[in-house]
């Protein structure tokens, strides 16, 4: 036990330097998690994200409302806030109306993930009617995801896009299957760092 006042001192500049970083990521992820992002923008977003996460397993999904070639207003709406109600994303990007990507920040198991995105497609199933031409158009919406680490970093939304387009599931998990090469805890953030890249 050292009862050094310089000691002192720097222990608490440490942790003040700790405290301050803390504070503006999460203020930086509150910030982004409010703004739509262009996927342009989101892709470096998503590698800084991984980089300050201190959750072994993230990942990105792709959500897409279907139910007619042009997707009103009403129903990218209420895609975007389902979409955020049931997965708290901590960034959202516009692809297209009625196509958002977004990152979440920590990803629990298979077969939980599974279920929230099986009640996710369930959630969102809005109808419109059109009096003019006395027609009724149900949506629904598909769901692809793509996992850090089994998924590289730089990969992840070509990856997320590509099981939302994948054999017409409602829900694809990329990979369902794999298992990542686990590093040593004694190595830190190091290994995990090099996965992601």
């Amino acid at each position: 036990n050292y009862r050094s006042d310089a000691l002192n001192r720097l222990q608490s500049l440490i942790n003040f330097s700790f405290t301050a970083r803390y504070e503006n990521n999460r203020v930086q992820l509150q910030i982004q998690s409010s703004e739509i992002m262009t996927p342009e923008a989101m892709a470096p977003a998503i590698l800084n994200a991984i980089n300050e996460s201190t959750s072994y397993r993230s990942g990105v999904i792709a959500v897409k409302a279907y139910g007619s070639e042009v997707i009103p207003e009403t129903i990218d709406e209420a895609l975007l806030r389902t979409l955020r109600l049931q997965f708290h994303p901590s960034l959202v990007a516009k692809q297209e109306k009625g196509f958002y990507y977004a990152y979440l920040p920590s990803v629990p198991a298979m077969d939980e993930l599974q279920e929230i995105c099986r009640q996710f497609v369930a959630i969102f199933s809005p109808t419109v009617m059109e009096k003019e031409i006395d027609r009724i158009t149900y949506y629904s919406a598909r769901v692809g995801i793509a996992i850090f680490p089994f998924v590289a970093a730089t990969q992840l939304m070509d990856e997320a896009k590509r099981q939302l387009d994948l054999n017409g599931h409602a829900v694809s998990i990329s990979p369902s299957d794999a298992i990542p090469a686990l590093p040593d805890p004694s190595f830190g953030l190091a290994p995990r760092r090099v996965i992601a890249l």
